[in-house]
């Protein structure tokens, strides 16, 4: 198994803190709750979000190279109503809920 290292040690305290995170996708500005986060089967860093504001879908897979993510204050309680924990689309998690 490869030794794989975080790019984005902050996405696992947000999640590991429940904290909505914003970020622009593609042009467009998104909000949402971060589900889990690692390495996708394409072997590139990925994070699994529940948006609230900014997509079409509510739990959506972002590639982390192309985001700058940021914390907000705001908190959640509960993952979204998707939410399985060993993401199915992840080879490697760093962290989830």
């Amino acid at each position: 198994m490869e030794n794989y290292i975080p790019k984005k040690p902050m996405l696992c305290f947000a999640i590991k803190e429940k904290r909505t995170i914003e970020f622009e996708y593609n042009g467009t500005h998104r909000t949402g709750n971060p589900q889990c986060y690692g390495i996708n089967k394409k072997g590139k860093e990925a994070l699994r979000v529940h948006l609230l504001k900014g997509g079409s879908r509510a739990e959506q897979m972002f590639l982390c190279d192309q985001v700058a993510f940021q914390i907000t204050n705001d908190s959640f309680e509960n993952p979204g109503p998707n939410y399985h924990q060993g993401d199915k689309d992840m080879i490697h998690i760093f962290c989830e809920l």
